[in-house]
């Protein structure tokens, strides 16, 4: 049965996907808004097939990277949106030969932070608030078969939050003054920074993120360290570009 489909798919990715789908990620990060088909298989724990999803036409609306904290030891993962034109639903039966290989873990706690100029600072960072890139489409009919094409809207790049003591803030602090009290706040006065994301040995980097025109405008105390003996703070800045440079198998 083949139907138009009107909803997003939601799904959470690892860092074991195919180094294809992580170049749609990158792609669509970038602006350029692919199309790709591709299919869903559910399983059950002996890796027998129960149905398959089949879509087509489909772009991505929503990537989530995770929130990250230097004291948390959990598993991450990427959130993924698509929209596709068109889902077909096969039946199941028969067993899936999943591909083997080594799996390196994904913790929240394993990551690094880097803003030009503010590097010493960002060494203390101990969260980053999830980032989640968006981009609306609408589904138009065109062409006598009256057949769903999506048009993009434009591009929703997040905010970047970080958190780090209060102690070591000095250096966004003096941004925060030229950037926003005195008015400083130009191109040449916004910065770039990357996210890398770190495998479970702290030496392999699954992901890395670029931001491009960040521009720091809010600081704030961090309320869930208010009694604590090491108060924090929290950093917001916006980010003009965000875009995936590494991902697995991506070299």
């Amino acid at each position: 049965m083949e139907t138009i489909i009107q909803e997003d798919i939601s799904l959470q990715c690892g860092n074991t996907m195919s180094p294809a789908f992580y170049v749609w990620i990158q792609q669509a990060l970038a602006g350029q808004s692919p199309q790709r088909s591709g299919g869903i298989l559910t399983t059950n724990l002996e890796n027998q097939l129960l149905d398959r999803k089949d879509f087509s036409g489909a772009v991505l609306t929503e990537v989530t990277f995770p929130a990250l904290d230097a004291a948390a030891n959990i598993p991450v993962s990427l959130g993924i949106k698509i929209k596709p034109a068109q889902l077909s639903y096969q039946p199941g039966g028969g067993q899936i030969a999943f591909p083997k290989g080594g799996k390196l873990g994904w913790l929240a706690s394993h990551f690094r932070i880097k803003i030009n100029g503010l590097e010493s600072a960002c060494a203390h960072v101990v969260k980053v608030d999830s980032l989640v890139w968006k981009q609306p489409f609408i589904q138009e009919q065109t062409g006598p078969t009256r057949s769903k094409v999506p048009t993009a809207g434009q591009i929703q790049t997040p905010n970047l939050i970080l958190t780090l003591p209060q102690a070591q803030a000095s250096p966004f602090t003096e941004w925060f003054y030229q950037f926003v009290v005195k008015g400083q706040n130009s191109d040449a006065h916004e910065r770039s920074g990357t996210l890398e994301f770190f495998a479970s040995d702290l030496r392999t980097i699954l992901f890395v993120l670029n931001f491009g025109h960040l521009g720091i405008f809010r600081m704030s105390p961090d309320p869930q360290s208010q009694n604590s003996p090491v108060p924090l703070v929290k950093v917001e800045m916006y980010c003009e570009t965000m875009q995936l440079t590494q991902f697995p198998n991506s070299k």
